[in-house]
């Protein structure tokens, strides 16, 4: 189990593109109590277990974060439980985009289990918009298309992601925020991208650092 947390203080409400989170990861048979001095904003993720150990805090300075992509598909990647915490099955993290940006991109999926090129992992995320009336679009699509769907995502939307390629773009004027969660049998963080897009990418490393 992971709990996310960001607190509301007196003064207003410190969201969650004021900075990286403070995270408690609650191994498999503890118990846990949540006791808030103040307004709070608490993410409960839970995932199958069966690892015991210690509770281990994440504090906003053990959050590892990358800038990554390059044009119109830059965005902000803090990773909140990686390969800085040694949980059984999560996978814990957060984008950010800006105004306009691509995220998840060029798109890749993890839905096969096919070492060393993917790992089958499922996904959830959870959105944030600025300001709130904003919006976003996420498509998940297969390779054959049999699954090909897109959604308008607003604040304090999720969406499952059980398979399938799944880009993102925040509307223009708004930053757009997911807090992402995987789990699989392999806690790997393995990822096939879309070979029709993959040039993106590719023109990306020819030209400078992805």
């Amino acid at each position: 189990m992971n709990l996310k947390i960001r607190k509301k203080l007196e003064k207003g409400y410190v969201s969650v593109f004021e900075g990286p989170a403070t995270a408690l990861y609650v191994p498999a048979g503890s118990e846990y109590r949540i006791i808030a001095n103040s307004s709070l904003e608490v993410a409960i993720i839970t995932a199958p277990a069966q690892k015991r150990g210690n509770p281990i805090l994440i504090k906003p300075d053990h959050v590892m974060i990358e800038k990554r992509g390059k044009d119109n598909y830059r965005r902000e990647i803090h990773n909140i439980m990686v390969n800085n915490i040694r949980a059984e099955t999560l996978l814990v993290g957060e984008t950010f985009n800006e105004s306009g940006q691509w995220s998840s991109y060029p798109p890749h999926k993890h839905d096969e289990d096919n070492l060393p090129q993917e790992v089958k992992l499922e996904e959830v995320y959870f959105y944030k918009v600025y300001p709130e009336q904003g919006f976003g679009i996420q498509r998940i699509y297969s390779a054959d298309k049999q699954l090909d769907e897109v959604y308008v995502v607003e604040n304090n939307d999720v969406v499952l992601i059980p398979k399938g390629y799944h880009p993102v773009v925040a509307a223009a004027g708004y930053k757009l925020y997911y807090l992402w969660v995987l789990a699989g049998e392999k806690r790997i963080m393995r990822m096939r991208e879309d070979s029709q897009h993959r040039w993106v990418r590719d023109k990306a490393l020819k030209s400078s650092a992805f």
